[in-house]
């Protein structure tokens, strides 16, 4: 084999190779769908070295290579907390609905609580002297609301079982969705969003 052959199938033999490394990189990009359920939000993602890989102010796709991503998403008091996601070798496909954040979730409590005690009190007047009512917490978009019911001391060093209750907002109308139990399950309430569920379950009421 002279030189000149040698040289040349040496180059062939690295263009190849450069070309299946570009291939097989271009290939590693998958599309990610990400579908957000709130108008006015949009959201960034970052990768887990937490480098920005792409922004978008509503629903929309971005191609990212397989691996672990984050969300941010952004809006009017909207909710900041990081949402974990995976880009795997079908994509992904993202579900964001943040709700509000915390404080102003707090903010319309303090609007929203005296109706939301009237509409409880009315449904279980003998909440108004067999128990106390705990502030209780808003959840999502302020559309959810859950809270514990005390009831009083039985007797001398005793403690009173622990209630808890969930309400719904439709239509501008808040209405009371469960009944009053020790323990609320999914399986008797498929319709309340799960984690509402296990935050109310995990107050102790006291």
């Amino acid at each position: 084999m002279n030189r000149k052959l040698a040289v040349s199938i040496l180059v062939l033999v690295i263009l190849g190779i450069t070309g299946l490394g570009i291939l097989n990189y271009f290939l590693s990009f998958k599309t990610a769908y990400i579908n957000v359920k709130r108008d006015g939000v949009g959201v960034t993602v970052y990768a887990k070295n937490h480098q920005k890989m792409g922004a978008l102010g509503s629903s929309g796709k971005l191609s990212l290579r397989t691996g672990d991503y984050y969300l941010v998403a952004s809006g009017t008091h909207i909710n900041t907390a990081q949402q974990a996601f995976k880009v795997g070798g079908n994509g992904a496909y993202v579900s964001v609905d943040p709700g509000y954040s915390s404080e102003y979730l707090d903010q319309l409590l303090t609007t929203q609580l005296p109706v939301i005690k009237k509409v409880l009190l009315t449904a279980y007047p003998q909440a108004v002297t067999g128990f106390s009512v705990n502030t209780g917490t808003l959840y999502i978009y302020g559309d959810w609301y859950a809270t514990t019911l005390v009831q009083a001391p039985p007797g001398p060093g005793a403690t009173g079982d622990v209630y808890r209750v969930v309400l719904h907002k439709e239509h501008d109308a808040w209405k009371v969705v469960t009944t009053p139990a020790i323990v609320l399950s999914s399986q008797d309430y498929p319709t309340i969003p799960r984690a509402i569920l296990q935050s109310i379950n995990a107050q102790s009421g006291y």
